[in-house]
């Protein structure tokens, strides 16, 4: 069965002599006899192979090397995941942000962990606000979502339906900015915003009036307190 005894089975045979072969002459060999040979010839070379096989050796480094380390990573996914996303829509107690210290500070809808991570505590669709250093995360409500807002299309934004004073003033140049310009502008043209602002050009005018006053009176005192302190003078000398 080993490789040698079969090397030694296949050299025995003959293939031809003086006395009888199939090349010198003789007796030709029959067929079952080319089979016998060539099936010993392939079992020996079979066996070498097989025993060459198992002779393996180590071919890649393993402590020097960080090669084959790859998978035993441990990743922690730090900063903002993707239900932290502005617009995401998240479930109550959802992970928003991972972080070490507070890079990013927790508004109305969330909270903030013992390990600085900010959770959902509501419902709703995460909004960020705030510049580079100091941003903030919020969760509105799905209630208030649904009733008074409306999502800017491929930015997440929330944005009013309706404009109130409070909002204020905004400026052009961005996707909120000129959404919320046009919307004021109309909201202006209706009775309610023309009401308002009349009311408001009353009470600037009667600020402005006021201001003046009170200039106008402290000149007043500033020459009086003038006058006063000449005549002292003029009486003393």
């Amino acid at each position: 069965g080993s490789a040698k005894t079969d090397v030694s089975a296949a050299s025995s045979v003959p293939w031809g002599n003086s006395a009888g072969g199939a090349f010198a002459g003789g007796v030709q060999t029959s067929s079952a006899s080319l089979a016998a040979i060539a099936s010993s010839r392939k079992r020996a070379v079979r066996g070498c192979t097989r025993a060459a096989s198992l002779v393996m050796r180590a071919h890649k480094k393993a402590a020097a090397s960080t090669k084959n380390q790859g998978k035993k990573q441990n990743p922690k996914h730090w900063g903002i995941l993707k239900k932290g996303s502005q617009g995401a829509r998240v479930k109550q107690g959802q992970t928003l942000v991972r972080q070490k210290g507070q890079k990013f500070e927790a508004g109305r809808g969330t909270t903030m962990g013992h390990n600085s991570f900010l959770k959902a505590t509501k419902a709703g669709v995460v909004q960020w606000r705030g510049k580079k250093g100091h941003r903030e995360c919020t969760v509105v409500p799905y209630e208030y979502v649904t009733t008074r807002c409306t999502m800017l299309p491929h930015t997440g934004i929330l944005v009013p339906k309706e404009y109130k004073p409070w909002m204020g003033i905004h400026k052009t140049g961005t996707q909120k900015g000129d959404y919320m310009v046009k919307l004021r502008e109309e909201w202006l043209e209706t009775a309610e915003g023309k009401a308002w602002f009349t009311e408001r050009e009353e009470k600037m005018a009667k600020k402005k009036k006021k201001n003046e006053d009170l200039l106008q009176a402290a000149k007043e005192a500033r020459e009086g307190k003038v006058k006063e302190v000449a005549e002292i003078s003029t009486s003393g000398d």
